[in-house]
This record gives C-alpha cells, structure tokens and sequence, in this order.
C-alpha cells in the first residue's frame, strides 16, 4: 500500500474537513479544530498548500484486536503525513474510537485507529474523525492489504511484533492527497 499525499482542505458549514487519497479510494477527515487546534492548523497549512508530498503514505496495517484485547494486533492503519511544516505538539487528552485521527507525538506520524482505544488516552492527539462510511470502505480495504510481520524493540521481557505494508505496496495504494470537499462529504459526518 502506497498513499500519495496532496492536500487542499476545505470548509463546508464551519467544519474544516481534509481529504487523503489513495488508489483504493478517498479517506474525508473532519477535523477536530477544538481539540487540537495547533495540530489541525499545521493539517490545514500542508493541505491548502495543495503540493505533492513525496514522504506521505501509509506504512503499517492492523486489524482490529479480538474481543477484550487491547492487541496485537492493534487495530490501527498508521502513515506519515511528510508535508507538515512543523512537528504537531502534544494536545488534549481525548479517547480514542474507532475512525479517530491520532497523530503521534514528536513526530509527522499518524494513525487511524480502527477500534476504540481507552488505554491510549492523552498519549496521542486526536485531531480528526473519519466518518463510517470511509471506515467500513476504503479504510477496511486499506487495513486488509497485504502485510509482512517484524519484530520491534523491547517492552519489559516481550518482543513486540508490528504488522509492515511491503515496500513495493507503499509505492503504490498508500500515496497520499488531500483535497477540498462537497458537501456530500460532509453529510457522511451526520
């Protein structure tokens, strides 16, 4: 999976909603502006500068965690959104549900969760909402792709494993593009 990143952003009703593109289909993101306002204002600034973004894609997939898991798999489709002009902070403390955008701290990375996440709250911020529709399609297609399985650093005594997207996929599906909506996008929020 590849995610090729251009962003326009757009405001439709006094919502700020931000598309990514892949080959596999469109992903809206509303944005969260009360909740993480210097983060989505960063969002903003990449997507209205309407370049291509050679450094954004979508590099691991996980499916959701079987009932009363909080993982692995941790139920997450996490990418790289390069074009940021600066490194989000830390904001808010907010839980995470399935669809929530979550950037990672001290760095350009995000994820869209795919299952909710009370254990994680305050440790990322939550800056957007994919509606369900985007969920259950392109999200659930991206999830789904094919993915190779690598040992991470240590946590205690157990080796962690993440789920990796080949390299050749991140050519490909993931490249990423942000968009103005319509207000059909924004009717998927309601």
């Amino acid at each position: 999976m590849g995610a090729s990143y251009s962003e326009k952003s757009g405001t439709v009703a006094g919502h700020n909603i931000v598309h990514l593109l892949s080959s596999l289909g469109k992903v809206a993101i509303h944005l969260n502006t009360g909740a993480a306002p210097r983060t989505t204002a960063l969002v903003l600034k990449a997507a209205q500068a309407n370049t291509r973004c050679t450094g954004c894609r979508f590099y691991r997939n996980e499916a959701a965690p079987q009932a009363a898991s909080f993982g692995p798999p941790y139920g997450l489709l996490q990418g790289s959104l390069g074009a940021l002009p600066a490194v989000p902070p830390l904001e808010g403390a907010h839980n995470i549900t399935s669809g929530s955008v979550c950037q990672i701290a001290g760095t350009r990375d995000f994820f869209i969760a795919v299952a909710g996440h009370p254990e994680w709250i305050g440790s990322f911020t939550v800056w957007g909402q994919v509606p369900a529709h985007d969920m259950a399609t392109t999200v659930a297609q991206l999830v789904a792709r094919p993915y190779h399985e690598l040992a991470g650093g240590m946590r205690g005594r157990r080796r962690l494993r993440f789920r990796w997207l080949p390299a050749a996929c991140k050519q490909r599906d993931m490249l990423v593009t942000c968009c103005w909506p319509c207000a059909a996008e924004l009717a998927a929020f309601k």
